[in-house]
């Protein structure tokens, strides 16, 4: 019986029966009322995906009639049958879909067929991808990358080096497309095994674009300590922003290897740099190495308060009692009280709750909390008070804090939101923000998706932000993707934001202020030139719109309209017995 003249005398559970029943029995003599159905639809949204259910079923047992749609075929047919051919891996489809290719001109129908051929592995597919890769379409073209990335031979990766680099070019760096992340992704699958691409990565590491960058960083994490050997094969060849980026990753990886190599470079005087320094102080917090902790130790001759911040966070991760006790040691010595600060501004518990037992440090601690309000209302020291401060001194600390918050508390409340990966720049941002005579509630937020969703949030809740501070390099989402999606919302046109940021190149700092960015805060960040940034940009924020003009001014030549790369201060490092 026909399943149309059924299908009139039936209900919607009746008819959704007939179709089961022929799925199910494989009745493939009512394929032709059934892409008759496909085609013409029913009206009916949930009983067309049954009706393509039902089809798709008959098809994965029937390569027959699957390659004859492929050549005969409506041009929703032809896609349905590719489908089912990629997945049943249909070796006499492969004629077909490449004729179909030479003629069909439907990006869609493009792109099914060079899925397709993915699963089917044919040879002869080879030329037919390489042919497609520079399609203006970017899904075919991610397609037909994703399709090379399967052959292993010379003309394939040469192509794939040649997209991730021609999109460092002036005129394609600004955003990252789906062929140079497919480009990415290929190399990476590639590298388990290949030493060419493994090394191609690495010479990479600061891709000019921040999506890319941090694509290739996620992907050098993941192929683990088989990079760290091509790290120290380019890192002597590197430019510093390259260098900064390889030391993070390398920590990220944690291989003792990595972390032999950074204090090599660091004896060999590779690290001259303060955020080159950071960054390499950073990662040897992540690798138990004994000569990785002698070298945090001598950084706490570090004069930069960011710098130092990051010292104290790397060594409070190996924090054991030996290492507790030559910090006690150092900092009695030489009692700095920047290293002190530093201390409560890493949220360094274990390293506070040592130096607060020492007659001599206990009370110029006590002097400086008062000073963090947010560390002590919300931060790592809310808890750790309860138990290592006396009655009385505690009643001393709150009395004091309660001064400051009151203070405060009389002047308008301004909402600002800190992005950085480092757990240790977020407390540093809060506790120099905090001791500003502003009223400032700060939220913090570990990436560009995490901000956008405590954005969402808190605006639905209290209005937008007042100010936005974000770090440029981090996972999950970069500075530059996180600002073009903030200012694409209505609310934050004129938000002002500000990002911090290690990059030298000048490229780097236009795609930031091209962004949406307001102001670029150099790192390593300098408190007082935080302070003046936030304080200016925050009173001046409700009489201007935003204008990338007026970023692009600070750094830019006027005489020459170039960029100038950021200066960044030098600091340097002083032995322990300097």
């Amino acid at each position: 019986m026909s399943i149309i003249k059924e299908f009139k005398a039936k209900n919607f559970i009746g008819r959704i029966e007939i179709l089961n029943r022929i799925g199910q029995e494989k009745q493939i003599d009512h394929l032709p009322e059934l892409f008759f159905l496909y085609d013409l639809l029913t009206g009916d949204k949930a009983l067309d995906v049954v009706v393509e259910n039902t089809l798709r079923q008959l098809l994965t047992t029937n390569e027959e009639e699957t390659v004859k749609k492929l050549e005969e075929g409506t041009d929703k047919e032809k896609k349905l049958s590719l489908r089912v051919a990629g997945e049943q891996h249909f070796a006499s489809s492969a004629f077909p879909i490449m004729k179909l290719m030479s003629i069909e001109k439907d990006p869609e129908l493009l792109t099914q067929a060079l899925l397709a051929m993915k699963t089917i592995k044919n040879p002869t597919f080879l030329q037919i991808a390489q042919d497609f890769i520079h399609h203006p379409d970017e899904l075919v073209s991610a397609a037909a990358v994703e399709l090379i990335s399967l052959y292993n031979d010379e003309e394939s990766l040469f192509h794939l080096e040649a997209l991730v680099s021609v999109a460092e070019a002036d005129h394609r760096y600004e955003f990252c497309s789906l062929p140079t992340a497919a480009a990415k992704e290929g190399l990476t699958k590639l590298a388990v095994r290949q030493d060419r691409c493994a090394r191609f990565l690495v010479k990479m590491t600061h891709h000019r674009n921040p999506t890319v960058r941090r694509l290739i960083a996620e992907s050098l994490v993941t192929l683990d300590g088989r990079v760290v050997p091509f790290f120290e094969e380019c890192f002597h060849l590197m430019d510093l922003d390259s260098r900064i980026m390889s030391a993070a990753i390398l920590g990220r990886i944690g291989k003792r290897r990595g972390a032999r190599f950074l204090v090599q470079a660091m004896k060999e005087g590779l690290c001259s740099d303060d955020n080159l320094r950071a960054a390499v102080y950073e990662a040897l917090g992540h690798i138990p190495y004994q000569p990785g902790r002698e070298i945090l130790l001598q950084a706490l001759n570090e004069t930069e308060p960011q710098i130092l911040v990051t010292v104290f966070a790397a060594l409070e991760q190996h924090a054991d009692a030996g290492l507790l006790l030559k910090i006690n040691s150092m900092i009695e010595y030489n009692a700095r009280i920047e290293l002190l600060q530093a201390v409560i501004h890493a949220g360094a518990l274990n390293i506070f709750d040592k130096l607060y037992k020492s007659d001599l440090l206990k009370k110029p601690l006590l002097e400086l909390l008062t000073k963090s309000t947010g560390l002590l209302k919300n931060g790592p020291f809310k808890s750790i008070l309860e138990t290592i401060v006396r009655e009385d001194e505690r009643g001393d600390l709150v009395a004091l804090t309660a001064q400051r918050v009151n203070a405060k508390a009389r002047s308008n409340v301004y909402r600002i939101l800190v992005v950085d990966d480092l757990n240790c720049l977020l407390l540093f941002y809060q506790s120099v923000l905090n001791s500003m005579a502003l009223n400032l509630k700060i939220d913090c937020a570990q990436n560009g998706k995490d901000a956008l969703n405590r954005i969402k949030y808190v605006s639905t809740e209290d209005g937008p932000y007042d100010l936005i501070i974000t770090d440029m390099n981090m996972p999950v989402m970069d500075g530059v993707q996180l600002t073009r999606q903030v200012r694409n919302m209505q609310t934050y046109r004129n938000v002002p934001i500000i990002m911090g940021t290690t990059e030298t190149e000048h490229s780097q700092i236009r795609l930031a202020i091209k962004s949406g960015v307001d102001d670029i805060l150099a790192k390593p960040i300098k408190p007082e030139l935080l302070m003046q940034k936030v304080e200016t940009h925050l009173l001046e924020s409700n009489t201007r719109a935003w204008a990338p003009q007026t970023a692009v001014a600070a750094i830019m030549d006027k005489k020459q309209g170039v960029p100038q790369k950021i200066k960044h201060p030098t600091t340097t490092v002083r032995t322990l017995s300097g």
